[in-house]
């Protein structure tokens, strides 16, 4: 890297298309392809001047075999390129059983892939005091996710959802400092994401009332230890209450991070931004009939907090916005 950060300019081009057929009562079938190429033109001490592309093709079948019973397959087919082609076939199941009126019960696994971004592979920058290199030689992310969950209606105004889900990654990519202090994108561990998740949500006349907690297990596996990923928080939970008077309608929403575990290590004070969140958003609005007009205060008590070292979250901010069906 010779010198800061400088413009770029940056073009992405897509095509999609997508045939759904329903060959009998009980299947669906879904086909697609898609093609996504990105271009940068940029000075060499950023990204340069350089391509890259995601070509995917895609199936999948639903299926219901019995009248309580749908079963989901598909496969996936992506070939990534940049300074190197990639390819992958990620299949994925899924079941959903509904032994009652008011239970359901699923289950999925699949399998996933995510090649580079032209950042992650081509970035030569310095960036906040911190020098940062390409690295042509980056591989795809792969994962395997599990999930399992029960949505019950525990009454009429009432519904509760419980799942758990597990994801296993290899090739994870993390923005990494050698021991001189220089920084690049590389494929540096294994890493798993686990946990569980419970939402509910309640209504009954004027008030609805709903909220979710997450309890999250993020790790990456090194060669002989293991550590938290950075950025994550054990802990993440949020509610929201909506009362409706009429036309009018009030919503508070208040949400709650737990303080991450770990920072990236690119910077010496990153610890001192590892702070729980709470923020608080309001909001107001009214219904014209087709159109509906909304006020709303974002982080409505000022806190401040970082996203990721040196980047803080937005400060409070109000929007006016008008929304409606044709």
């Amino acid at each position: 890297p010779v010198s800061d950060i400088s413009g770029s300019t940056a073009y992405k081009f897509g095509q999609e298309a997508q045939l759904d057929l329903q060959p009998a009562p009980n299947a669906a079938l879904t086909f697609g392809v898609e093609w996504i190429t990105d271009q940068v033109r940029s000075s060499p001490n950023l990204f340069g001047r350089h391509a890259g592309s995601n070509l995917a093709a895609y199936g999948q079948a639903e299926l219901e075999p019995a009248p309580d019973v749908n079963l989901s397959i598909g496969m996936r087919y992506d070939r990534n390129k940049t300074d190197r082609t990639e390819h992958s076939f990620s299949p994925k199941i899924g079941l959903a059983y509904r032994p009652t009126e008011i239970t359901s019960l699923r289950s999925t696994i699949g399998w996933g892939f995510r090649g580079p971004s032209i950042a992650e592979v081509y970035t030569n920058a310095i960036f906040s005091g911190v020098p940062i290199i390409p690295n042509p030689n980056l591989k795809a992310e792969r994962s395997l996710s599990f999930e399992a969950g029960i949505n019950q209606h525990i009454t009429p105004y009432f519904r509760v959802d419980l799942a758990a889900f597990w994801t296993r990654y290899q090739n994870l990519i993390e923005a990494s400092p050698d021991p001189s202090g220089t920084v690049s994108f590389r494929n540096v561990s294994k890493g798993k994401i686990a946990g569980l998740e419970i939402s509910a949500q309640a209504s009954s006349g004027l008030l609805g009332w709903e909220g979710n907690y997450t309890w999250m297990d993020a790790t990456e596996d090194l060669s002989t230890t293991s550590q938290p990923l950075p950025y994550r928080s054990r802990h993440i939970a949020s509610s929201g209450v909506q009362l409706t008077f009429g036309r009018f309608s009030l919503e508070g929403r208040f949400t709650y991070r737990s303080a991450m575990q770990r920072a990236s290590g690119l910077f010496p004070e990153g610890n001192r931004d590892l702070i729980a969140i709470y923020r608080t958003d309001l909001s107001v609005s009214y219904d014209f009939g087709p159109l509906t007009a909304t006020a709303k205060i974002h982080n409505a008590l000022e806190y401040d907090y970082a996203e990721v070292e040196r980047n803080l979250g937005p400060p409070r901010r109000f929007t006016l916005s008008l929304s409606g069906l044709f």
